[in-house]
């Protein structure tokens, strides 16, 4: 069963503004891999994923709710002067 996606009105305008399609966030969702965990973000632990499309990188935050929905927060493009380059670590 495909579980529902609830698109923030932050990722909506994000999406637009950096070309990022629906079936970006459903590729990256079904195939990307969790680099981090937010445990104390509210009202849902909040999980950054990293997945590659067409060899370009991309970072997407989203919750699962007490019914199993993804909320998806935001996705972007991780930033090579902020990211190490594999693109799951942050330069100190």
């Amino acid at each position: 069963m495909k579980r529902k996606l609830i698109y923030s009105s932050h990722v909506v305008i994000q999406m637009f503004k950096r070309g990022i399609s629906q079936q970006d966030i459903e590729l990256a969702l079904a195939a990307g891999v969790i680099i981090r965990e937010y445990p104390d973000d509210k009202p849902y632990t909040n999980y950054l994923l990293l997945f590659f499309s067409a060899n370009i990188p991309l970072h997407l935050v989203y919750a699962l709710n007490e019914v199993g929905e993804y909320i998806i927060i935001t996705a972007y493009q991780p930033d090579n002067s902020i990211w190490k380059d594999d693109f799951t670590v942050k330069k100190r």
